[in-house]
């Protein structure tokens, strides 16, 4: 047996949250073997350790089936999302992807967790993580710092004034 690495699998953002199929959860299955151990987080990541050289084409295949295939470890997590319980477009779905597309799987010096919400309630909980943001209808509420001692940096637009 190879080397092996550590992949974390997540469900793609969508409306409804971290949802995944039955292909998806059988290809997963497949995937690890039946001696292995896949373990959740509480991020809604699947953590899956696979042979090196095979780690490639096991993510163009469980990326085939919808799923989105990052490295584990010292990176930006992929986005923490909410539900979209307002409906795709009210609650920013496209931003929350193309936000996702932007930050997920880079090499951090610590593990960097990012959170999306669609609206003020933020029932993701945004301002917990490294760095949240939360939809207030047109515009986006920032906050950076986890925990309860996060700074709110208010919206984008009020730092470039007209």
């Amino acid at each position: 047996m190879g080397e092996k690495i550590k992949i974390a699998i997540a469900a793609p953002i969508q409306a409804g949250g971290a949802l995944f199929t039955p292909e998806q959860l059988a290809k997963i299955g497949a995937a690890a073997g039946a001696d292995a151990k896949i373990e959740m987080t509480p991020f809604k990541r699947l953590y899956l350790e696979v042979e090196r050289d095979r780690s490639d084409a096991l993510q163009m295949e469980l990326e085939a089936t919808g799923l989105e295939v990052y490295p584990a470890g010292f990176v930006t997590k992929s986005l923490i999302a909410c539900n979209f319980c307002k409906g795709a477009e009210e609650a920013g779905l496209e931003t929350a992807r193309r936000l996702n597309i932007a930050i997920a799987g880079i090499e951090t010096p610590l593990p960097l967790k990012i959170g999306y919400a669609g609206r003020a309630l933020g029932t993701s909980e945004p301002p917990l993580k490294d760095i949240g943001v939360v939809k207030m209808r047109d515009t986006f509420d920032i906050y950076v710092g986890e925990n309860r001692k996060a700074l709110r940096l208010g919206s984008p637009s009020c730092w470039f004034p007209d």
